[in-house]
């Protein structure tokens, strides 16, 4: 998406390899594969994790294929779980410091009305200003992951 604003440390997760994941994308974790996976629906919000550090999948060190990237540890990737982070905005909304934003139209894309997701963070604009959502513009979102322990989620 962009450059990151402000963000603790990125912890390594194993991806899963059949979905591609965006830089900057909103990320889950997925119980059932035990694998990080786009946020994508609604019922997924219980398993936020964070938001993905760079695009999956990865090309393999050894071939430089995605090809020698289907499995084993070189489908690993980074996930930041708290910071601030540009989100792709709504067009025609307007983002005032401390509006509580959910997924949007897509997991690179946030909303002050994303129907039945929850929360996934709050707009960050501690000067007082004012962006009015439009195609190409970002609004800072401080996120603060609160789901499972990371010993747990990287096993």
């Amino acid at each position: 998406m962009g450059q990151i604003l402000k963000a603790g440390n990125p912890q390594a997760y194993k991806f899963d390899p059949t979905d591609t994941i965006a830089n900057g994308a909103l990320v889950r974790w997925n119980t059932a594969t035990k694998k990080v996976t786009n946020l994508a629906a609604a019922a997924n919000f219980a398993a936020f994790i964070g938001v993905a550090e760079f695009q999956q999948p990865l090309s393999s060190p050894i071939d430089n294929t995605v090809a020698g990237n289907v499995s084993g540890l070189l489908n690993m990737g980074l996930v930041r779980r708290e910071g601030v982070f540009p989100f792709k905005t709504t067009v025609a909304e307007s983002y005032v410091h401390g509006d509580a934003l959910k997924r949007g139209a897509d997991d690179l894309t946030v909303a002050l009305d994303g129907g039945a997701n929850q929360i996934i963070g709050y707009v960050n604009l501690p000067d007082g200003s004012t962006i009015v959502g439009a195609v190409g513009v970002t609004v800072p979102i401080e996120i603060k992951s609160n789901f499972g322990s990371p010993t747990i989620l990287s096993a």
